[in-house]
């Protein structure tokens, strides 16, 4: 508590001053109330968009600069009237508390008086009243008590005295912080159109908006959907301004449409390889110089095994670069030409998220998400990175391929979800792993699931409410839906696990759908079934699932050699696991082969 307000200034101040205050501010609201509704109107005829006399770019310019200002305008007022409305009610709330104080005082009477500074009020009795009832009490008990009931009165009106000036600093402090808070959130009105840093200033002006919107949605203060709601009121030049130079900031944000995503992730994807391409050239420049200066005693060094630490460092860093390069432009290459469905329609690939650091990451959909009757998530397992990105693609092609041959009159987009970091090893000791590979534990699905929820939930908010959505996932990524449906909800209207270890629950009906809803296969070869006694739960193929299964087959031979072959068999062109996911993603569950 910061303010200091004693009891001294609570009794003198006239409070009436808020009043006046008010009063003076409920002039400016109607006066420029007035001025707003003369302004719209005179308006009016150059924000209409169908205005052939106001036409060209200069128009469009201008017309969204006059949006903005009459906005900006009516945004104004509105604080105003808050200022106004906290004015008049702390000018009553002081006066009540003023009188309050009266009233005490008034109880307290001529024996004791009011006294003490902030935090240490007081009523202090009489002293000459005390030394008096003190000689009365030595023959007369009444006295005594007289004394004692006085003493008594005083702590009591002393502890109301202290709890309404606390109250009232308390009050005080919060009226500082609402006006403050106005002050802050007051917006300005525009620079003029025809100032050079115009667009500047309102670049800078979203891009923070921009910011605090994405670190509200990261950090659960915002939903997906509050998101869309912000971008939805925001006008073509803000947006514009976005796009132009925020495309980082709003390509990864779930519930900003998918279109608009993937032109700022594609943009941002560019830089990121030039930005790349440059500090891959200068890098190899500097190891030039070292190795032309280094002459013959890094020679001699190099021919009996004593390395120069800083080249070396240099071309560990030069390889991490080169293999990042890499990576990127290959899912650059992936989604630069629409996919061509045989005997059927083109289809735009959309670049929903991506991310370079790590093994990477990336949300590619085959297909506008945002307006097809039916959307297929398909979450990757163990091994999927960045570098891999391609293959993974290759999947949702063939089931895009599907979707249109089970159901040709029926848009269907097909999402490759690799949003989560996955486990890289699935054996013992492999890339890595010791005895106890990354797959065999849950924490890599539980660090996905609120990335998957929120994909999930922002689809909800850009998609067709209409649309079918299902999340179809293999090896580990049914693992990393289970969880994610366990641990957060996902909104989703059917799943799919083919090859699963288990997916974090031991019953379908845990995972927040309907268990009607719920499918899963294993083909007969498939490793996956001797894992010890099933990693993640249990078996969802298995009758004490309560799930539905369907049938898959094992198109790459028998045997142990090839169980581990069958394992990625799912996608395999004469699978017939193919016709049946695409049944379930089109709706048709009841064509599906059991």
């Amino acid at each position: 508590m910061s303010s200091s307000i004693t009891w001294e200034t609570l009794r003198d101040t006239d409070f009436g001053a808020f009043e006046n205050a008010a009063d003076l501010w409920s002039k400016h609201l109607q006066n420029n109330g007035e001025i707003e509704d003369r302004l719209l109107r005179d308006i009016a005829p150059l924000k209409d968009d169908d205005n052939d006399e106001f036409d060209g770019d200069s128009a469009d310019a201008a017309r969204t600069y006059f949006r903005r200002n009459a906005d900006r305008f009516a945004a104004d007022l509105e604080y105003a009237e808050k200022i106004k409305t906290n004015l008049y009610d702390a000018g009553e709330w002081f006066a009540e508390r003023q009188t309050d104080l009266g009233d005490l005082i008034s109880r307290a009477g001529s024996d004791m008086t009011p006294g003490g500074g902030v935090g240490a009020e007081e009523f202090i009795v009489d002293q000459g009243v005390l030394d008096r009832l003190e000689e009365e009490a030595a023959s007369d008990p009444e006295a005594e008590r007289e004394r004692d009931e006085l003493i008594e009165k005083a702590e009591t009106l002393t502890a109301e005295f202290r709890e309404l000036l606390d109250g009232v600093r308390e009050y005080d402090d919060e009226l500082a912080a609402t006006f403050q808070s106005i002050d802050d959130e007051a917006p300005s009105l525009e620079k003029k159109l025809s100032d050079p840093s115009y667009a500047d200033s309102l670049s800078d002006e979203m891009g923070d908006k921009a910011r605090e919107m994405a670190e509200r949605l990261e950090n659960g203060e915002a939903t997906p959907a509050e998101v869309n709601e912000w971008w939805d009121s925001l006008d073509d030049a803000e947006r514009q301004a976005l796009a132009d130079d925020h495309p980082g900031v709003i390509g990864g944000m779930d519930g900003i449409p998918s279109d608009v995503r993937d032109t700022a992730n594609r943009e941002t994807l560019g830089r990121e390889i030039e930005d790349l391409d440059g500090e891959i050239e200068d890098l190899e420049s500097e190891l030039e110089s070292l190795e032309s200066e280094g002459g013959w005693l890094d020679d001699l060094g190099d021919k009996v095994g004593i390395g120069d630490g800083d080249r070396e460092d240099l071309r560990d860093r030069i390889e991490e670069l080169r293999e990042r390069r890499d990576g990127l432009e290959g899912l650059q290459d992936k989604i630069e030409d629409p996919h061509r469905v045989p005997d059927g329609p083109s289809q735009d690939f959309f670049l929903i998220d991506y991310e370079s650091a790590g093994d990477g990451q990336a949300v590619v959909s085959i297909g506008n998400p945002d307006t097809a009757d039916n959307v297929n998530v398909y979450v990757p397992g163990t091994g999927a990175d960045l570098a891999g990105a391609s293959d993974l693609i290759d999947r949702s092609q063939s089931m895009a391929n599907d979707a249109y041959e089970a159901d040709s009159g029926a848009e269907t987009a097909n999402v490759m979800w690799l949003g989560y970091d996955a486990p890289d090893n699935v054996a013992p000791f492999q890339n890595g792993a010791g005895i106890k590979p990354e797959a065999a534990f849950q924490e890599y699905a539980e660090d996905g699931a609120k990335p998957m929820n929120s994909y999930f939930d922002g689809l909800s908010a850009t998609g067709r409410d209409d649309a079918t959505v299902t999340a179809t996932g293999h090896s580990y990524g049914t693992t990393a839906i289970g969880i994610a449906a366990r641990d957060e909800g996902l909104d989703v209207d059917n799943m799919v696990f083919v090859g699963s270890p288990g997916v974090g629950v031991d019953k379908a009906e845990d995972l927040g759908i309907d268990p009607g809803n719920v499918w899963s296969s294993t083909n007969s070869e498939d490793v996956i079934q001797y894992s010890p006694e099933f990693l993640h739960g249990t078996d969802p193929i298995s009758d004490e699932f309560g799930g539905n299964t369907f049938h898959s087959d094992a198109t790459r031979g028998s045997g142990v050699t090839s169980a581990l072959e069958n394992h990625s068999a799912y996608w395999d062109e004469r699978n017939r696991s193919r016709d049946n996911m695409a049944n379930i993603v089109t709706g048709q569950e009841e064509k599906v082969g059991r």
